[in-house]
């Protein structure tokens, strides 16, 4: 995103509330959209060559405003639930504790085919009593579930030939992880629902420079 600082992101040589990308010598009467293709290769990766003849893109104002306060939402959602919603989250995470790890050590945990038994926390929640009436799915189904899921990731993202890495792919899934923690507390708490896409795309574009596709 270039920035013209006599015309703060040249807001008046774009159309308002656009996501589009546009060419440098797009102005107020002439709004030139960026051919995104012109500058990537045959396997659809960055062309330095082709940027350098088709210059760096823009975009709206309004569209880069956006992506900055979502980007600053994110933090505030991370900072504001770590101070004050820390009771609520430290659950999600009590399996990293030392005491849990420590836990593991014994036969019994091993028996993943006895179901776990509620605690007196739990059946204060009469959204958990009503549920009781049903058959608890095993807690090994989850991890069987996660386990297919990675390897079916890694199998399409190489047979598509997408170009992302499985080092990548890892960080990928971990960061979700840690997000819908955070997110999903906060759409719990409040019903706000928060966007990650500005933020993730920007970590994929750091992670994987030049590979659009890899990001997607």
């Amino acid at each position: 995103m270039g920035i013209y600082y006599g015309n703060i992101w040249r807001a008046r040589d774009f159309p308002f509330l656009s996501q589009l990308l546009f060419y440098p010598e797009s102005n107020s009467t002439k709004y030139l959209v960026y051919n995104q293709t012109n500058i990537l290769n045959e396997h659809g990766r960055l062309d330095p060559a082709k940027l350098e003849v088709e210059g760096v893109p823009y975009m709206a104002a309004t569209f880069a405003s956006y992506v900055t306060t979502q980007n600053l939402a994110i933090t505030a959602t991370f900072t504001h639930l770590l101070l004050y919603n820390w009771d609520d989250l430290k659950s999600a995470w009590s399996f990293l504790s030392f005491a849990y790890l420590r836990s593991l050590l014994k036969p019994s945990a091993w028996m993943f085919w006895k179901p776990s038994q509620p605690t007196e926390e739990d059946l204060k929640d009469p959204h958990f009593r009503l549920m009781l009436r049903y058959k608890d799915v095993p807690n090994w189904w989850f991890g069987l579930v996660l386990i297919l899921a990675f390897a079916v990731g890694l199998v399409c993202i190489y047979e598509a030939e997408s170009g992302m890495s499985w080092w990548a792919f890892i960080v990928s899934t971990a960061l979700s992880a840690v997000l819908i923690l955070f997110m999903g507390a906060q759409y719990g708490i409040t019903g706000f629902n928060l966007h990650t896409q500005p933020l993730v795309q920007m970590i994929g574009a750091y992670l994987e420079p030049g590979n659009p596709l890899t990001n997607m």
